[in-house]
């Protein structure tokens, strides 16, 4: 038993050192993990490369069980954010066991035609407080911080505007807290964000994006047919309606 159980701990490490290279080898090549679909994403396909010379991976890829395959994208994104904080650490660590180091820099030009040079402290006290608040954290799952906003993909722009709108008083404490250790912008970030116009366009935004998700999604789909994009269209015209004809949204 003890054989078979240590036999079974080396085959997993290997399946997950070969899944952690091909995030690593995307992320020094500068490639996208994920494309439109995952079939046929950069690090699907390096897998299965890979998996050509690896008789345990290509096993592990065709027959394991999907729940257990540890290549979905919120696996990905829990290594990619593991391997930053090893990156993190390693950097720190260097620095901490040198006597002299270095850091370069470069200025920008505000508004005011000032040259201005910024130095970020990872602090992100979002994660802290994050931390701290338990409804928030099961709210939104496995994320740890805001999702840049997507100027093309609206589905992504309803999942960014969601979890802003869930993790809102876990964002101003955060701002108050920067503000605290001296960030000159988290008040004017705070201020701004604590508006009424501000927040009534955050939710009503939020509100509006969040039915077309599904549709979008299925639109980009190739075996969507135009009956099918009618009939969803429809489904989401009516939600939308019933949403304005609402007192209550």
């Amino acid at each position: 038993m003890s054989e078979s159980f240590n036999s079974r701990i080396k085959r997993n490490r290997e399946i997950l050192s070969c899944i952690i290279d091909a995030i690593l080898l995307c992320g020094k090549q500068n490639l996208a993990i994920r494309g439109h679909e995952e079939k046929h994403s950069n690090f699907v396909a390096l897998l299965h490369m890979r998996a050509k010379d690896n008789i345990v991976l290509a096993d592990h890829l065709s027959f394991a069980d999907p729940q257990k395959k540890y290549t979905s994208p919120d696996i990905q994104n829990e290594l990619i954010g593991l391997c930053a904080d090893q990156i993190i650490s390693t950097l720190v660590q260097a620095c901490n066991d040198s006597r002299y180091f270095g850091f370069m820099s470069d200025e920008a030009t505000d508004c005011s035609i000032k040259e201005q040079a910024s130095i970020c402290q990872k602090v992100f006290f979002f994660k802290e407080n994050l931390e701290q608040n338990a409804v928030v954290r099961e709210e939104i799952g496995r994320r740890q911080k805001l999702k840049t906003l997507c100027e093309t993909r609206w589905a992504s722009r309803s999942e960014s505007l969601h979890t802003f709108l869930t993790a809102f008083k876990v964002i101003t404490d955060s701002l108050e807290n920067l503000e605290q250790h001296g960030d000159s912008k988290a008040r004017s970030y705070a201020c701004s964000i604590k508006k009424f116009d501000f927040i009534i366009t955050l939710v009503a935004a939020q509100s509006i994006l969040q039915p077309l998700v599904p549709v979008s999604e299925m639109l980009q789909r190739k075996s969507v047919d135009l009956f099918e994009a009618v009939s969803e269209s429809r489904v989401v015209i009516e939600q939308l309606n019933r949403k304005r004809n609402s007192i209550e949204a």
